[in-house]
């Protein structure tokens, strides 16, 4: 016997900080209906094994998947059973509503429960630093897996997806002038019952500051019964000149790279990250010649590709030679600093100074000795009273190494520095690893602050050839299909008088060039020369290069939408700052990459204007898109099971239609 079960969903449940991709399912009431979409229920598949009244399910809180499981320590074998994972794929861009995960089983015979209400994908990227790529949701409404002897693929999406399935209440459709905006949004989002409204939580959300001054006059927003909450959102993000992205985040006190709470965030420095501006800036190497031959070619620092690291070290490193790093510190207070290490001799040793005053000394040759230099080890803080006490903001550590001239062969007379390790010292419980979905809405100008904007990783520089994309991989984008030389704007006065200004190109001027020509009415054009000034600004935009690069790099899982990333050296590439506008994670057992599109940078807020302008709205581009997947899903019909066949067969009283029909049973 199958039915449909529906479980109370008031939110995320806490999950632990584990590898692999996890499937969150916890009840906390079984009631027998299909639930409502868009409301705070998701539905479970079950497959009672033939019998004719319902026997009890037990549902494992994590359902792993073995193929995507990191979670095994290194040299170890991952543990046995999981389901048979082929691949997972996640990806977003900047004009699109929410993240999707598109997850490939095999042998999904053996699959307890056919819908579930959360997935997280978990996977360590280029450094050995696991990320936690998706957390999400799978609709249980119109998804249910196939219990059969094939490849079955799950669909997820964060937790954006909702508000493009919910509508704007009657209570919100008119928002007169002197609301703030963004009063609308925490009320949108479900304010303090986020995690039953929307899942949710009002993280970032700023104050529209600007709201009802001559630079943004306030206005009445109107919608309509089939306005959903994204439809609405962009409406107001666009007037106001703001952002409104949702990511997940580890909310719980475990020291992570992307805990958003400064007095839990770890912060890495990797050691072929030193501070540019060359030979006694950044580092001091006693010849020229990167004798690894990857990272910074150009530059003296010996910096090599470690296979059993995954990733780039500086070797070769002797008495006298240092590197000197410039970070930004998040919380007041102590941090312990821990460092990746190897060495064959047995004297070596680094000292480290925190803004030109020593703090410790390392041992690296006596204490952490490894014997080779392709294998590695950590350095004890308690041990070593390897503390430093600062204040939030920037400050400098140099690394000045020595103890290198023992009397053995010249290949082991130096050590290797893989990365820097800064743990702040809050109390902090490292199984405590929350990841919940938050929603940011701010200024564009604020998207890099590090206290008001989207807690973005650091601007990331791509060099030589140990990190560039996969050969072959760089794809030129152009699109010149919406070339207009000629913008007209139309605005009114409050009074409701209509003018217009048309900008237009000097070939379309002087006759020598057709007009391809876009219209726009903008309610903050409220003048001739506001009308003046925006058209004039739109053409100089259509004007511009629109040219992106798209390109895959190999377990590159630490980069993110929206970050900043600059590549060197690279002869298809642009040398400039660029903004990350798409990207895609794709996970298997012997393949991670990530694929990513780039623009310039000062071409971000263009950009998202011409989104605006050209493509469709949020339903057509995105929605519409989901509800015709969905559709072609197979139908979820509830009965009871009055007879079973002597095969594979059963009879069904639908409870929907109080009619019979013959059923097939998937799961003997």
């Amino acid at each position: 016997m199958s039915f449909v079960g529906a479980f109370d969903r008031t939110g995320f449940d806490r999950v632990a900080g584990e590898d692999g991709i996890s499937f969150v399912s916890r009840p906390r009431a079984l009631v027998p209906t299909e639930p409502v979409f868009g409301a705070p229920f998701v539905g479970i598949w079950f497959e009672s094994l033939r019998t004719l009244v319902p026997v009890p399910v037990q549902i494992k809180e994590f359902v792993r998947f073995a193929a995507l499981d990191d979670s095994a320590p290194a040299g170890t074998s991952p543990t046995p059973g999981g389901l048979k994972t082929i691949s997972a794929t996640v990806d977003r861009g900047i004009t699109d509503g929410f993240w999707t995960a598109s997850i490939q089983l095999d042998d999904v015979a053996e699959i307890p429960i056919a819908t579930l209400k959360a997935a997280k994908i978990v996977k360590r990227d280029h450094r050995g630093t696991p990320r936690c790529i998706f957390y999400g949701s799978i609709p249980g409404r119109r998804y249910q897996l196939a219990c059969q002897d094939s490849e079955t693929d799950v669909v997820g999406y964060d937790q954006m997806w909702y508000l493009s399935q919910q509508h704007v209440p009657h209570s919100l459709r008119i928002i007169p002038p002197p609301i703030n905006p963004t009063l609308t949004v925490k009320a949108f989002l479900g304010a303090y019952l986020w995690e039953t409204r929307t899942g949710l939580k009002p993280y970032r959300v700023k104050q529209v500051e600007a709201w009802g001054t001559p630079d943004l006059p306030a206005k009445q927003f109107e919608f309509t019964t089939k306005t959903t909450y994204h439809e609405a959102l962009r409406e107001m993000a666009d007037y106001c000149g703001f952002i409104y992205h949702a990511k997940w985040l580890n909310l719980g006190t475990a020291c992570t790279v992307d805990n958003p709470d400064p007095a839990h965030r770890l912060v890495r420095i990797e050691a072929e990250e030193y501070d540019p501006g060359g030979e006694g800036h950044g580092y001091h190497d006693i010849d020229t010649v990167n004798l690894g031959g990857a990272g910074r070619t150009a530059e003296g620092v010996d910096i090599e590709f470690m296979a059993t690291e995954g990733g780039l070290n500086v070797g070769w490193i002797r008495d006298g030679e240092w590197l000197q790093f410039t970070r930004h510190f998040p919380f007041t207070g102590q941090y312990a600093l821990q460092y990746r290490v190897a060495s064959m001799g047995t004297l070596t040793y680094f000292d480290v100074y925190l803004d030109g005053v020593l703090q410790h000394r390392i041992h690296v040759g006596r204490d952490y000795r490894t014997g080779s230099y392709s294998s590695f080890t950590n350095t004890n803080p308690v041990a070593d009273d390897s503390y430093i006490d600062v204040s939030a903001g920037e400050h400098v550590l140099k690394m000045v190494f020595g103890g290198n001239t023992e009397n053995i062969t010249p290949s082991q007379m130096h050590q290797n520095l893989g990365r820097i390790d800064a743990i702040p010292q809050a109390p902090s419980n490292p199984d405590d690893c929350r990841y919940v979905p938050i929603f940011y809405w701010i200024p564009e100008e604020d998207i890099d602050s590090r206290t008001d904007g989207l807690d973005l990783p650091d601007p990331v520089i791509i060099r030589g050839p140990g990190d560039y994309p996969e050969d072959g991989s760089v794809t030129l984008i152009e699109d010149t299909s919406e070339k207009y030389n000629r913008v007209i704007v139309r605005g009114h006065s409050e009074s409701g008088v209509w003018f217009e200004h048309i900008a237009e190109t000097p070939s379309v001027t002087a006759g020598t060039e057709l007009a391809i020509e876009t219209v726009e009415e903008n309610d903050r054009c409220t003048t001739p020369a506001l009308c003046q000034t925006y058209a004039e600004a739109l053409l100089a935009f259509y004007q511009l290069d629109q040219r992106s690069w798209r390109m895959a790099m190999p377990q590159r899982l630490d980069l993110e939408l929206y970050q900043k990333i600059k590549f060197e050296g690279h002869p298809k590439l642009p040398t400039d700052w660029c903004r990350i506008t798409e990207i895609r994670h794709h996970v298997a057992d012997a393949d991670v990459s990530t694929t990513i599109t780039i623009i310039p940078d000062q071409k971000l807020s263009a950009q998202r204007k011409l989104a605006r302008m050209l493509f469709p709205t949020q339903r057509t581009n995105t929605q519409d898109v989901v509800t015709h997947v969905l559709e072609r899903q197979p139908q979820i019909l509830v009965g009871t099971c009055t007879a079973v066949g002597e095969t594979t067969t059963a009879t069904l009283l639908v409870e929907s239609t109080g009619t019979p029909m013959n059923a097939r049973i998937v799961a003997p």
